[in-house]
C-alpha cells in the first residue's frame, strides 16, 4: 500500500515538473515577444524623434549630428536613410552604446563621404566599422566623447568645400 502510494506520489511531481517546464518555455516566449515589442516601439519612438532633428549649418553643408536611443544598426541605418531624404547633406547617429551610422547625401558625396565622417569619427572616439561613400556604420569605442565627435564633423565640414 506504501509502495502505491510513493509511486502516485512520485507521478504527481512528475507531472508538476512538466507543468513547470511548459509554463517556463511559455513565459520564455513571452518576454522574447515583449522585448521585441520594446525594441519595435523604441524604433518607432526614434523615427519620431528623427522627424524633429534639426540640421546644423556648417559653412555650405548642413548636418545632422545626434545621439539616439535606437537598439541596434539597422534602426540607425533605417533612421539615416529617412534624414537622407531631407536637405541635410551630412548625417551622423550615435546610439547610447556606441553603436552609430555615417550617411552622406547624394551632393555631398562629392566632397565629404560618409567614409571620411567615419574616420574623423575613430579619430576622436576610437572604434571600427566601415562601409561606403553613402553611408558606414561602427562603433565608437568611447560614446562619451560625443561631444568632441560632434566638434571634429563640424570642424571637418567647414574646411570643405562644396563643388
Amino acid at each position: 500500500m506504501a509502495l502505491a502510494g510513493g509511486w502516485a506520489a512520485l507521478k504527481s511531481l512528475k507531472a508538476e515538473a512538466a507543468q513547470l517546464r511548459e509554463d517556463m518555455e511559455r513565459l520564455e516566449k513571452q518576454g522574447k515577444q515583449l522585448e521585441k515589442e520594446i525594441q519595435q516601439l523604441k524604433v518607432r519612438g526614434a523615427q519620431a524623434q528623427a522627424e524633429s532633428l534639426k540640421a546644423l549649418e556648417i559653412g555650405p553643408y548642413e548636418m545632422v549630428v545626434e545621439r539616439i536611443d535606437v537598439p541596434d544598426h539597422a534602426a540607425l541605418r533605417g533612421l539615416a536613410d529617412k534624414l537622407r531624404a531631407r536637405p541635410a547633406s551630412e548625417i551622423f547617429l550615435m546610439n547610447p552604446r556606441g553603436l552609430c551610422v555615417t550617411a552622406s547625401g547624394d551632393s555631398a558625396q562629392k566632397t565629404v563621404s560618409a567614409v571620411q565622417l567615419w574616420d574623423a569619427v575613430k579619430e576622436v572616439g576610437g572604434g571600427a566599422g566601415g562601409g561606403r561613400s553613402e553611408m558606414t556604420q561602427g562603433k565608437v569605442d568611447d560614446p562619451a566623447k560625443f561631444p568632441e565627435i560632434r566638434e571634429k564633423l563640424k570642424k571637418l565640414l567647414g574646411q570643405a568645400k562644396k563643388s
